[in-house]
């Protein structure tokens, strides 16, 4: 977040892109009506649901746009 702030990295919007179009995945999917249709999904680090006192992870998980 320095870097951000204090602007010393010039390509930083360039790595920021990379880093993160890199995480996309098309899902290829068919359905009634919708032959070799697409999908986009994202691949975070993990995923953390909190609900009441309790709390579960996931890892290498694709989320997807409903």
């Amino acid at each position: 977040m320095e870097k951000i702030i204090d602007g010393t990295n010039e390509n930083l919007r360039e790595e920021i892109e990379e880093d993160y179009i890199s995480r996309f995945r098309l899902i290829p999917f068919s359905s009634l009506g919708k032959q070799n249709g697409m999908l986009i999904g994202f691949k975070p680090d993990k995923i953390i649901v909190k609900f009441d006192e309790s709390e579960k992870e996931w890892q290498n998980v694709i989320v997807r746009n409903l």
